[in-house]
């Protein structure tokens, strides 16, 4: 599925493209707004925890890959 972490609007987490029946969304909601441009609205892009169907739809979605730690260059020893 859609992934996730807040469910409610906070965390961004769960953006998502509609690939088909954006037509069967409701209107765009104040916490979309924090976390996508009018760019990406206009694209289909939507929050999934956010977003309301009144009819079918095709979503799509790129899982996020973990953060990978970034180590601090060797110092030479004196």
């Amino acid at each position: 599925g859609i992934p996730f972490k807040c469910g409610g609007g906070i965390c961004g987490t769960c953006r998502c493209l509609i690939v088909k029946g954006i037509e069967n969304t409701d209107a765009i909601k104040p916490k979309e707004r924090k976390h996508l441009t009018e760019e990406q609205f206009a694209a289909g892009y939507r929050m999934a925890c956010q977003t309301f169907l009144n009819g079918d739809v095709s979503v799509s979605w790129q899982l996020r890959q973990p953060a990978t730690p970034v180590k601090a260059p060797a110092t030479p020893s004196s």
